[in-house]
């Protein structure tokens, strides 16, 4: 009889789960599993929707509004961000976190920057492995294996100035890259680095 009804109590309890991940999936149907929570609040640091980016090593030019005047995130545009911040390993691509978008729009708005140089942005395990072996410093748990990071410059803004800014945001991780002259931001604690 006990074992009868811690049977039928787990049954429940799965059933329960089951249902309440229905309903989020239902009345939350964000494309962003990560950002779902985010999608529903406000971020701290937001731009103005509106994103232009060049990507450097594709030599391609994205402007996109992926946010309307209502606040509305626009699907289309989030799917070509992830498109464009693609790893350049087999052009895997992850879903960006709305939060770091967000974070970039912000920098790019308040520096009035045409558009962001745009870097790197995910980075599958396996390519990341293959950093890591060429240099010892690229981290292994690297915010960009999970759509969480970007390596940027800002056109027209000294890499320090934008390092400078970003830290005293404390929206994240930014790290300072001297000799290449571009700025890791990151959705992660809050820290930074030099090299």
């Amino acid at each position: 009889m006990i074992l009868s009804d811690k049977k039928n109590m787990k049954h429940r309890v799965s059933y329960a789960i089951f249902f309440v991940f229905l309903m989020g999936c239902f009345f939350f149907p964000s494309r962003r599993v990560e950002t779902t929570s985010e999608h529903y609040s406000l971020f701290r640091y937001t731009g103005d929707g509106h994103l232009p980016v060049y990507n450097v090593h594709t030599k391609e030019h994205v402007d996109l509004v992926y946010r309307d005047a209502e606040g509305k995130y626009q699907n289309e545009a989030l799917a070509q961000i992830d498109t464009l911040f693609a790893c350049p390993f087999q052009q895997e691509r992850t879903t960006i976190s709305l939060r770091l978008i967000e974070l970039l729009d912000h920098l790019q708005d308040h520096f009035g920057a045409q558009e962001i140089d745009f870097i790197s942005g995910y980075r599958s395990p396996e390519y990341n492995a293959k950093l890591k072996n060429r240099n010892s410093r690229v981290a292994k748990y690297s915010m960009h294996l999970h759509g969480r990071a970007a390596d940027i410059r800002l056109r027209g803004t000294n890499s320090r100035t934008l390092r400078n800014y970003a830290i005293s945001l404390k929206a994240g991780g930014v790290g300072y890259y001297g000799r290449t002259q571009f700025v890791h931001v990151d959705t992660g604690p809050v820290r930074s680095w030099y090299r």
